[in-house]
């Protein structure tokens, strides 16, 4: 199971997004046990911008088991 979200900007503010999901996963009872990864969804081959650019940003995490 991946925790995933999406970050729109160039690849030096990623770690926004990673901020964002480590919290949510935090919040929701989740502990990361694996990878992460990031995807270029948007990038120079497809914009001119880079704060156009798009990232897919996932984590695999599990659900937290309560004692």
């Amino acid at each position: 199971m991946y925790a995933t979200t999406f970050h729109k900007g160039d690849y030096e503010t990623t770690y926004l997004a990673y901020k964002r999901l480590i919290k949510y996963i935090e919040f929701n009872n989740y502990v990361v046990v694996g990878n992460e990864y990031e995807d270029a969804l948007l990038d120079t081959c497809t914009k001119k911008s880079e704060e156009e650019y798009l990232t897919r940003v996932s984590i695999q995490v599990e659900k937290l088991k309560k004692i």
